[in-house]
Order: structure tokens, then C-alpha cells, then sequence
């Protein structure tokens, strides 16, 4: 796979080291990579807008928070919501953790601390790729004898209404068929739980965790039962993605 990765801070020799440290990884990898990077955040957001418009995808995207004129929660708020770019892994990147609790809505990948280091770079690679890699698998299911497939990462829910499950994607669309939720869990990988008799999410699109909800990237809130909270809450712990997930 070819990823196509973005850098975003106003340090030209920040930007310089982290695509130095890009490019050695992916020179260790089966995969390869193209990189983009920017000074700014006007110039940053019109290009992935251009990108976008024509279908090209962009994978990664580390960007500074403390930015000029524009700064990095503005940007990540304006790709993840006039964009709608929820599938973007962005990792912010800054000189002071004071600013972490303000990033959850926005949903990082994660918040690293300046001086960035090779090693944590590398980290940070490896795992968004494990996560990727999993994402392009598909669940099958069968409808009206016809075989359908949907990519385990664009699913944010499945709920049971009756006899009927209904797979909730990124893109808000809704896809049905006859069946048991439970015989649904046992083909998804181990980021889907169930939060109550009814629902299972996806840990990808959690990005707040309550006693007794979870609200997801879609902005829907998801019951947390008794039954299944210590379950739910040691899978959200191990669920290391590195960020985006508060808890009350």
C-alpha cells in the first residue's frame, strides 16, 4: 500500500526531521510513501480540500497546534467536520501538553510532545498500520441469498432492532439483514464490544466514555449496561490507539 502522509508546522526544520523519520520507516516497510508537507494552516486545509475533491486520500497527517493565523484545533476541527474526513489519522504535535483535553472531539490518532524522537515517530507508524491493516478486512453478510461485504474500519456500530442487524458506517448509511447480534461480534475483530444487549461499537469512534454511555465520532450516544461496562472498559484500555478517548 502507498500512504500518503501530510506534515503541518510553521518549523521548517521540524517538518524536515519528521519526514526524515517518515521515510526511514517506510524504507524498513512493504509499504511505500509520498510526502506532503506545510508551513500553514490556510494552505494546509485548502490542498487537502483540493485532494479530497479529487479522491485522493490522505492517510496521515502530523500537524502543529501552536500555527500562525490558523491554529492546529481549528484545522482539525475544520477536516474532521466541513471535510468530513473521520478515517484521516491526525497526530498532533506541539511544545506543551496543556492543550490535550481541548483535542478529543477533534479524535487524534495522538498528542506527541516536542522534541519529537525517531523512535516515537516509528511507534506511532507501526501501530496506525496494525490498525489499517485490520480496517481493510471485510465483514460479509447475507441478504435476500445475496453475499455483501463491508470494510471492517468504516463500520462505527452495528445495533439489533428485532430480528434485524443494522450496520452503521462513517459515510451514515445504514445497511440491514436477518440476524443475531452476538453471531456478528464473533466475525469482527476485537476493536468491536458490546456496550449492552443491543449495540456493538467500534473503538476507532469512541471519543467519549461515560459511567453509563459512550458517544461516538457520528455524535450518537450508546448505552453502557451494567452487564457489559467492566468488559467494555478493559477493552477501551487496551485498546491502544494513543489517544481520543475521554472518560468522565
Amino acid at each position: 500500500m502507498k500512504y500518503l502522509i501530510g506534515i503541518c508546522d510553521d518549523e521548517k526544520g521540524t517538518c524536515a526531521e519528521i519526514e526524515n523519520y517518515i521515510c526511514d520507516f517506510f524504507d524498513n516497510s512493504s509499504n511505500t510513501v509520498e510526502t506532503l508537507v506545510w508551513y500553514d494552516a490556510e494552505t494546509c486545509l485548502r490542498d487537502i480540500e483540493k485532494y479530497t475533491a479529487e479522491n485522493i486520500k490522505i492517510n496521515i497527517l502530523f500537524m502543529d497546534i501552536e500555527l500562525p493565523n490558523k491554529d492546529g484545533i481549528n484545522l482539525g476541527g475544520d477536516i474532521r467536520n466541513r471535510l468530513n474526513l473521520n478515517n484521516l489519522h491526525i497526530v498532533f504535535i506541539s511544545s506543551k501538553s496543556s492543550y490535550a483535553m481541548e483535542l478529543f472531539k477533534i479524535h487524534p490518532y495522538d498528542f506527541l510532545i516536542k522534541p519529537i524522537k525517531s523512535d516515537t515517530i516509528y511507534d506511532v507508524l507501526s501501530k496506525i498500520l496494525l490498525i489499517d491493516e485490520t480496517d481493510q478486512r471485510y465483514f460479509n453478510y447475507s441478504f435476500n441469498k445475496v453475499i455483501y461485504n463491508v470494510p471492517v474500519g468504516t463500520i462505527v456500530y452495528i445495533e439489533s432492532r428485532g430480528r434485524k442487524v443494522c450496520i452503521h458506517t462513517s459515510d451514515m448509511d445504514v445497511k440491514e439483514y436477518n440476524g443475531k447480534l452476538k453471531n456478528a461480534l464473533k466475525d469482527l475483530p476485537g476493536q468491536f464490544v458490546m456496550t449492552n444487549q443491543s449495540y456493538i461499537v467500534n473503538l476507532k469512534y469512541v471519543i467519549e466514555c461515560g459511567s453509563d454511555h459512550v458517544k461516538m465520532l457520528t455524535n450518537e450516544r450508546i448505552s453502557i449496561t451494567s452487564k457489559y461496562r467492566k468488559n467494555f472498559r478493559e477493552s477501551l484500555q487496551s485498546y491502544n490507539r494513543g489517544g481520543g478517548v475521554m472518560r468522565e
